[in-house]
């Protein structure tokens, strides 16, 4: 990236400095251009100013007064033979100056001054000619001057407009000389910009050398950060040429294979792969050079390097390549997996272990997300693997424990680090099961719960065999109705729930009226099937919260909650009585089996068990007393 940058600065540095520098030969040539014009323009003007001036004074002496016609005149007038020489000269004088003038007038002005001027010098000439012969006649000079009159306004005139053309025409060139002079010091004063374009170009030319200078320095500190990080790198890091030459090793490499920085420049690529791997791995480098790109060696399930020692090492590769002076370099990333290999190892052990085992077993995260169960588990909820993983334990809810009694189980774990008790689960088709769960939290290092350990033990059996031992614990064997203890049990809870609902509760004793002529006449099995039929009777009257127990041999309870009205109770027991009114045998066997039932009330006749019992059952015995087969209230008569 800074090269890229560098170059880009670079190109537009050269491009500002080519443009910077067309620009000043440009202006030095420009310049230049405009002051060989005006020296030009200078020369030009003072070679015509100069030849003009000059011919316009010879043409002055040899013809105006002081040359040709002041000696025509006095020729003429004072037949001055002598000088006819001077006239003759300033003919010919004057004749050259003419043709010389001709070269040097450019304008229609000054040409035509200059035909005039010629046509009165010819005319002079003409009259010249004349004057000769007339003086050589003898004439007199009032007579010569007479015939050889000519009229030189015309030419005076043009000489005038010549020496006007010639100042005007010095004028009109110093005037384009002075504009030239202008214009070249107007451009000149853009020599400024030359000296901020140099000064921009001095500085960007800096600031380039600057920007080189850093960039080196950067491209040094890279270099020495890369040193760095390689040298850093937990992995061992080898670079190599095409050749297999090792050109750079840090100290990790150093430290797996077993040589030093120095050895390694000695030793082959190929030193450090097992000789039974060598042919192949020179097939597999050759071709890795030709089509690099980056990639990790994982095409066989081992991969195994050699050490200075000749011990095998198993180890995984990372390869990248770089370019260094047009050449191909392999980037080798080396990790020992040793321990890596060892703790797969044990891993697949218990993970074996974990799965052979019979016990359920589930693995959670901290936010109670399932991620690992074995085959117990599938086993015992009937789930398959995918259909719990990610998924929380209320999958499993069997609606049997409230939300209290959850809040209870993970608080008692945040305390203790740990719980068990029974719950109840329901499996995938819906059926309850009671397990024996035991929770324990697995925390790391710092003692943060990373993940939940949870053992699930199936006690359906168990619960069976507590129902069954409770079943003869506190239910009679024939008949399935509770049994003293229970009735106990059941007697007092009612009374705990009349005295918190500030009611009463009703106890009836019941004794079968015949049964013992049953027994004697028709045998115990019989006797044992008119106990089964009255306990059915019973269970058919009572409601759902009330209790009816066998207390042994023919006698019976019948626990009524919450009765306030005692008319009710008779009604009941009114109906208890016709059902238990019933005959056994046929014929001349039949007997009648009738009852007699005893009536307290709770707290009215007492407020223990035991004198509940007493009071039912003295109002009983009263009621067989007195003919049997009816029903009878304690009162204190009866006591």
């Amino acid at each position: 990236m800074f090269l890229q940058r560098f170059l880009y600065h670079a190109l537009g540095t050269i491009i500002f400095v080519v443009v910077t520098m067309g620009f000043i030969m440009w202006f030095g040539y420009s310049s230049k251009s405009q002051l060989e014009n005006i020296t030009e323009y200078w020369q030009q003007d003072n070679k015509i100013s100069s030849e003009q001036a000059l011919l316009y004074s010879q043409l002055h002496m040899h013809f105006g007064y002081g040359g040709f016609i002041h000696n025509f005149k006095n020729y003429v007038l004072r037949n001055d033979r002598s000088r006819e020489a001077l006239i003759e000269n300033d003919i010919s004088e004057a004749l050259k100056v003419v043709k010389q003038y001709t070269a040097v007038i450019y304008s229609r002005e000054e040409r035509e001054a200059l035909e005039t001027f010629q046509l009165t010098l010819n005319r002079y000439i003409e009259k010249y000619e004349i004057a000769k012969k007339l003086v050589n006649q003898g004439l007199s000079a009032r007579d010569i001057d007479r015939e050889v009159i000519v009229d030189d306004t015309a030419a005076l005139a043009a000489l005038e407009v010549l020496a006007k053309a010639t100042f005007e025409g010095s004028q009109k060139t110093r005037h384009v000389i002075d504009n030239a002079i202008t214009k070249a010091m107007r451009f000149a004063n853009w020599g400024w910009v030359l000296i901020v374009l140099l000064g921009v170009m001095a500085f960007t030319i800096v600031t380039l050398l600057y920007r080189l200078t850093k960039g080196a320095e950067a491209l040094q500190q890279a270099k020495q950060y890369i040193d760095d990080v390689i040298e850093a790198a937990p992995d061992a890091m080898i670079i190599v040429n095409i050749k297999g030459d090792i050109l750079r090793t840090n100290i990790q490499a150093q430290k797996l294979f077993g040589y030093t920085a120095k050895e390694f420049h000695q030793v082959k690529l190929h030193d450090l792969i097992p000789r039974r791997f060598r042919e192949q791995h020179g097939e597999y480098f050759s071709r890795a050079f030709k089509t690099p790109y980056p990639r990790s060696l994982y095409e066989s399930t081992e991969l195994f390097g050699v050490n200075k020692d000749n011990e095998e090492i198993p180890i995984e590769i990372s390869l990248s390549y770089t370019m260094q002076d047009s050449e191909t370099l392999s980037i080798a990333a080396i990790r020992d997996v040793s321990m890596r290999k060892q703790t797969e190892a044990r891993l697949r052990l218990t993970s074996k272990v974990m799965d052979e085992t019979t016990e359920a077993i589930v693995i959670m995260d901290s936010a109670h997300n399932i991620v690992d169960m074995n085959s117990a588990f599938c086993r015992l909820t009937g789930y398959k693997r995918d259909e719990l993983l990610g998924q929380l334990p209320s999958v499993l809810n069997s609606e049997k424990h409230d939300q209290q009694f959850y809040q209870g189980l993970w608080k008692k774990i945040g305390e203790y680090g740990h719980w068990k008790g029974e719950i109840w689960d329901r499996q995938r088709d819906g059926e309850l099961i009671p397990n024996l769960v035991n929770i324990s939290a697995v925390k790391d290092d710092k003692g943060n719960v990373t993940h939940y350990a949870v053992h699930f033990a199936d006690i359906t059996m168990l619960k069976e065999k507590e129902q069954h031992l409770e079943q003869l614990a506190h239910f009679d064997a024939l008949t399935g109705l509770a049994n003293r203890m229970l009735c106990q049990d059941r007697l007092r809870a009612a009374m705990y729930r009349a005295n918190r609902k500030q009611g009463s509760c009703a106890l009836l004793y019941i004794d079968l009226d015949g049964f013992k002529q049953v027994n004697d006449h028709f045998g115990h099995q019989v006797g044992d099937e008119v106990l089964i039929k009255v306990a059915l009777k019973l269970k058919q009257i009572i409601r759902e919260d009330d209790t009816a127990s066998r207390l042994g041999g023919d006698e019976f309870a019948v626990i009524f909650n919450e009765m306030d009205n005692c008319e009710h109770v008779e009604k009941l027991v009114k109906r208890i009585l016709e059902l238990l009114t019933f005959p056994v045998g046929s014929g001349e066997r039949e007997l009648m089996i009738s009852a007699s039932i005893g009536i307290a009330f709770y707290p009215e006749h007492g407020d223990s068990i035991e004198r509940l019992m007493y009071c039912a059952d003295h109002a009983m015995y009263y009621c067989k007393k007195n003919g049997k087969n009816n029903y009878n209230c304690f009162s204190p008569e009866i006591s």
